[in-house]
């Protein structure tokens, strides 16, 4: 009895749905203006637009400082890698978003116009790439539509923006890269008659026997930084006069000892302001004489103070400005500049004779009467042993770089602390210091590739689905509920219905002609 009843339930229904006119068909319009023609230009141009504020804030920040607490916000690195995601996020959602309504128009397309429209099972997989563009849904559309699987592939491509584009800008750590004002010392000679010739002997000679300039004094505390400086000091400029000196001490013997033999002989000139220095090569037996006159100099030289290591000294300029007076009265007199002074202890420091021994490779000075042996005797510039004595260095190179690590030792605070209560060799300037720290550092080229080639990729997907949407007859598709509710309600569905025909391989077409109703095959 009730399989009669239902029977004729379904008879009594089907009777309703032919005895009711189907609706006349009209073209199916999901919007009135804002529609797919509008929606992926409009978001194309405004995902083109997020890549050049983009560009503009990654070029704000390049070379610049990576700024903590309360400095400046936009420089934070926390925050600056939240703009850049937020930014990234905002490009890969426009472009997606635009290639996703391309898509829909495109699906449509193809349910009108392949002769077997596509199957029900296949619109799944159409769908699944739509709303969610997974690799694995592109994978399984890959043999249901070949043109739908591309573009949502190039849909999933989208996501690499945020991948790639944030890593455009990242942290590099570089010494001395932060500017900053700074206070510094500098060299500041005081008169001649000041500068005790204790303490003038007393540095050169140290600098000497060390064989380089003394430290200069920390002005950055415990940090590390460089900066530059300029002020006057002594140097020389040297000449050769090998082919006129007279090198007949050199042909004797000292103190009439066929086994010593002279190596070195140095003598003062020009009234204390120049330097003769003769020397012979016991590796090549050559003689070298040299002259050497004092000149007031312009030293410009780079400071380089690190927490680890001792401050360093680079000569970037050296300009010879005008010859050291050979004035005695002056040299002698409360008039006496601060460099004659320097020049005339450093001269006296040159002079003497230094013999060596034959047989046993051993050296002594022939000390000059009233002075101290010359302390090139026992600077780095000879070398011996129990077989060999030789220069390491010739004098040509050798005697302007020792005037120029005395002029440099006067950056020493040691310096300046040896003088007399009240006489500064030193004084403070305001300068820039850098100092180390982490800036960003911007690949402009990463960040136009990648957001070049999305949006040649959006531009195309969007060229595709306004052609699709023009082949369509001008109907914009979306993938709406009221859209598939105006395809789907149909007497021929409803007879395929009540025939149980509806399996994931029943096949349905779009008709062109019928407002876009889906019609079983």
């Amino acid at each position: 009895m009730s399989e009669k009843r239902s029977s004729a339930m379904r008879s009594t229904s089907y009777n309703r749905i032919h005895s009711t006119p189907e609706p006349k068909a009209q073209a199916y319009r999901p919007s009135r203006f804002f529609g797919p023609r509008i929606q992926m230009p409009l978001f194309f141009i405004v995902g083109i637009l997020v890549p050049i504020i983009h560009h503009l804030y990654y070029t704000h920040l390049n070379n610049k400082e990576v700024t903590e607490g309360r400095g400046n916000i936009l420089r934070q690195q926390g925050i600056a890698n939240a703009i850049g995601n937020s930014l990234a996020y905002v490009v890969n959602t426009l472009f997606g978003v635009a290639i996703s309504i391309a898509f829909v128009q495109q699906f449509w397309f193809r349910l009108r116009s392949h002769a077997g429209g596509m199957s029900i099972g296949e619109m799944d997989v159409m769908s699944d790439c739509r709303e969610r563009m997974s690799p694995i849904s592109a994978l399984r559309a890959w043999y249901t539509a070949f043109g739908l699987f591309v573009i949502s592939c190039l849909a999933t491509s989208m996501t690499l923006i945020t991948v790639w584009t944030p890593g455009a800008l990242h942290v590099k750590s570089a010494s001395f890269h932060k500017q900053e004002q700074c206070v510094v010392s500098t060299v500041n000679l005081p008169n001649g008659s000041a500068v005790g010739p204790f303490v003038a002997e007393w540095y050169q000679r140290r600098t000497i026997l060390q064989g380089s300039y003394i430290p200069p004094s920390a002005s950055c505390g415990d940090r590390s930084c460089r900066y530059q400086v300029t002020y006057s000091a002594p140097a020389f400029n040297c000449s050769n006069i090998t082919s006129i000196y007279d090198f007949t001490l050199f042909r004797s013997n000292p103190l009439n000892n066929t086994d010593l033999f002279y190596i070195y002989n140095g003598t003062a000139g020009n009234n204390g302001t120049a330097v003769r220095v003769a020397s012979f090569n016991t590796s090549t037996g050559q003689l070298e004489a040299i002259q050497c006159e004092a000149y007031r100099a312009s030293y410009e030289v780079t400071v380089t103070q690190s927490n680890l290591t001792t401050p360093t000294i680079n000569i970037d300029t050296l300009k010879l400005i005008a010859p050291v007076p050979d004035d005695v009265m002056a040299l002698n007199s409360s008039n006496a500049t601060g460099i004659m002074r320097l020049t005339n202890s450093a001269v006296d420091l040159f002079e003497g004779e230094i013999a060596a021994s034959k047989d046993s490779a051993s050296i002594g000075a022939m000390q000059v009467p009233g002075m101290l042996p010359t302390p090139i005797l026992n600077s780095p510039l000879l070398f011996f042993n129990h077989t060999q004595v030789r220069w390491t260095m010739n004098m040509m190179s050798a005697v302007p770089s020792i005037m120029q690590n005395i002029s440099l030792s006067l950056l020493s605070n040691e310096v300046q602390q040896a003088s007399a209560l009240g006489v500064t060799f030193l004084k403070n300037v305001s300068t820039q210091c850098s100092f180390s720290a982490d800036f960003y550092h911007y690949q402009r080229a990463r960040l136009a590739i990648t957001y070049g080639g999305a949006t040649i990729i959006t531009a195309g997907c969007i060229a595709v689905g306004l052609w699709a949407i023009r082949r369509n007859g001008g109907v914009e598709e979306t993938m709406e509920f009221s859209r598939m509710v105006d395809a789907l309600v149909n007497t021929r569905m409803y007879e395929a219905r009540e025939r149980s025909e509806f399996t994931k391989e029943t096949r349905l077409r779009s008709e062109s002609l019928n407002g876009g109703m889906l019609r079983p095959l």
